[in-house]
């Protein structure tokens, strides 16, 4: 067995160990994005942009790392002088910012789609009708026999005489996302920005060739894919599922959120 391959493997490990270390709790927000109410395409969709994400961070630490590292420190020191913060607290502090100004938006999005529907069902409900009712009373009762009647003809119809296989549309209706907000957008966001911390791990590393950064792709997609095996696991009890899928996605932002701006203020 060459050197070389020997090294190469260790630089696998290192990284694949770095990035366990550093992303493990993305399990916490992860998980809901891999929930078994949500259709498997979605979840192939998510686990696949999860990977990429995380997988195209490795490079951007490469080109920091490269130089990118000294021109974060001459930006720092030009607009801070002697108070300049390290790149390090400095990317940290970012990445809890960023989050939390999308956890803002996510908020406001919850709001508008959850609880502001919940309240205008629940109007319509209090009615008793979605339209005007007619004042007729004759009218109001053949419109409740022609309703019924529908309702009759409608359960009376076989499940067996519904093919599902040529009719894909009833398929997604029956696997349709509970959730709205559990969006592709949301991951995609979440895991960028959430994972902007990571670089201060992956940066001095490459820049002391503990592993490359074809070493650290390869060791990326190992890690994530640990994670998504812990995340599938974990979602697989149904009480843990059902306790995820309660939680509003933007309380588990604003919490990562306020973790990184802590450990980014506790930081030299």
């Amino acid at each position: 067995m060459s050197s070389s391959f020997v090294t190469f493997c260790s630089g696998v490990f290192a990284a694949v160990t770095v990035k366990l270390i550093a992303s493990f709790d993305d399990i916490i927000w992860l998980s809901p994005f891999l929930t078994e109410n949500i259709s498997l395409k979605s979840r192939v969709q998510n686990v696949l942009v999860y990977t990429l994400v995380c997988n195209v961070q490795t490079y951007v630490a490469y080109l920091i790392a490269t130089g990118g590292e000294e021109l974060i420190d001459v930006f720092l020191k030009s607009n801070f002088g002697n108070n300049a913060i390290s790149t390090d607290k400095f990317m940290t502090l970012l990445s809890g910012a960023c989050l939390g100004v999308y956890a803002i938006f996510l908020t406001y999005e919850y709001y508008q789609e959850e609880l502001l529907g919940e309240k205008g069902d629940d109007d319509k409900n209090d009615k008793g009708y979605d339209s005007i009712p007619p004042e007729d009373p004759d009218e109001a009762d053949k419109a409740v026999k022609t309703e019924t009647s529908a309702l009759t003809d409608q359960t009376s119809t076989s499940y067996s005489e519904v093919d599902y296989e040529d009719n894909p549309v009833i398929d997604d209706e029956v696997t349709k996302e509970p959730n709205a907000t559990r969006k592709t957008r949301d991951l995609f966001m979440i895991s960028f920005l959430g994972s902007l911390d990571d670089l201060t791990l992956f940066i001095p590393l490459l820049v002391g060739k503990t592993f490359g950064v074809i070493e650290l792709s390869l060791g990326t997609v190992i890690a994530t894919s640990i994670i998504v095996i812990f995340c599938v696991f974990l979602v697989k009890c149904k009480p843990v599922a059902e306790f995820l899928e309660r939680i509003p996605l933007c309380v588990i932002v604003i919490s990562f959120s306020v973790g990184l701006l802590l450990k980014g203020s506790f930081m030299k």
